[in-house]
């Protein structure tokens, strides 16, 4: 299970522990074994491009990054600027790819563009059928449709729409709903990490927070974590906004906005505990006399790779702990399909407990939406 813990921060009640367990993405519980079949059809290509916004292709952004392995070869297209689109075309061969066109509503317009840019490619649809338009569309070109399930496209990560697509790029999701349905169960407990994040989140005094991902692997999931608790959280002049950056990357720039600029972010830090690999390194004898820092380029010889890694983090947190910064911390045990699964849940319920705490609703987007429609009307002019 993840682990969580804090600095600089006295936790303080939020009111009465509630957890609806009717909400959408609590109740709904994947058949794998259906989404299987459902995808198997389409195990054929060796090319994968995924056309979608936000929710509908995050979470499989982040399911590809953390355990994606095989030989295929997946493109997620989110955008209809023109010349990323001539680029994903000449890289994938229309005898050789499959498009997976993901929209819950429909109705979404960037969406159905860029569907009509990939015409002449073998198609499938993921969407609500019998409802609005990309539905509509692959009836009358005789797509096939797989169901969107009835949860909003930010938490929809459960199930075909992200689960479909990364079982055709060989990633193992029996194992991944497994650590995700033992997580959902879990964060719905008093007390669980989930909510003592949120609670961090809602009241530790910072409304904005930088987080830094000690993990290649789990960088994939900054794109879906910030969409949940952006479009959860930010209403009615509420909710935090989160800085969700590679690391120790991030240490090369945006420490200095945390460190040094207005005094108004907490930290949440993400590090992975064990690696697949321990790698250790040698430093050639010729040059070991060479100066580095106030020693020697000799007492690198046999650094463990992922310790100097947790160092970089541990260097990090103990200096905003003397600053008396607020810090989270969150520790996986290793990147593998079950703590993936468990990483996503967690983030889904971070989102949905914060959204309970600050008063609004977890589900809507209504600024997003105005956006939309905006966008749409400049079409027409």
């Amino acid at each position: 299970m993840i682990k969580i813990s804090f600095e600089n921060y006295k936790a303080a009640s939020d009111g009465k522990f509630t957890c609806d367990a009717e909400a959408p993405f609590i109740a709904w519980r994947p058949d794998i074994e259906t989404i299987k079949k459902e995808f198997a059809p389409y195990d054929k290509y060796q090319n994968y491009i995924v056309v979608g916004n936000g929710g509908s292709i995050s979470t499989l952004e982040a399911l590809w990054r953390a355990l994606g392995s095989s030989s295929k070869k997946l493109t997620i297209v989110p955008t209809m600027e023109p010349d990323f689109l001539v680029l994903v075309k000449r890289e994938n061969p229309v005898k050789d790819t499959l498009v997976i066109v993901v929209s819950k509503s429909g109705d979404t317009v960037g969406v159905l563009e860029d569907t009509f840019v990939f015409q002449e490619y073998p198609m499938l649809a993921i969407t609500t059928k019998g409802k609005g338009t990309l539905s509509q569309l692959a009836e009358k070109m005789g797509w096939p449709i797989v169901e969107h399930p009835p949860v909003g496209g930010r938490f929809s990560g459960r199930s075909a729409v992200a689960y479909g697509p990364a079982h055709l790029l060989g990633i193992d999701i029996t194992a991944v709903e497994e650590g995700a349905a033992a997580a959902s169960a879990a964060y719905q407990k008093p007390g669980n990490a989930a909510r003592q994040l949120a609670s961090f989140m809602a009241g530790c005094g910072r409304p904005e927070m930088y987080m830094p991902v000690y993990s290649y692997f789990l960088e994939g999931f900054n794109h879906l974590v910030t969409q949940l608790i952006h479009e959860s959280t930010g209403k009615d002049k509420k909710g935090p906004t989160l800085l969700t950056l590679g690391a120790p990357e991030s240490q090369h720039h945006s420490s200095q906005r945390f460190f040094g600029g207005p005094q108004n972010m907490a930290g949440i830090f993400v590090t992975v505990s064990r690696a697949h690999h321990d790698t250790a390194i040698t430093v050639p004898r010729p040059v070991s006399d060479l100066s580095l820092r106030d020693g020697k380029l000799e007492m690198l010889d046999g650094v463990n790779l992922h310790r100097s890694l947790l160092s970089e983090a541990a260097g990090t947190i103990t200096d905003a702990q003397e600053k008396g910064i607020p810090l989270a911390r969150i520790e996986l045990d290793q990147i593998a399909p079950q703590t993936v699964g468990e990483y996503l849940v967690f983030w889904q319920f971070v989102a949905y407990y914060l959204a309970v705490i600050l008063g609004v609703n977890p589900f809507d987007q209504p600024q997003v939406e105005r956006s939309k429609e905006i966008s749409f009307n400049l079409r027409r002019k």
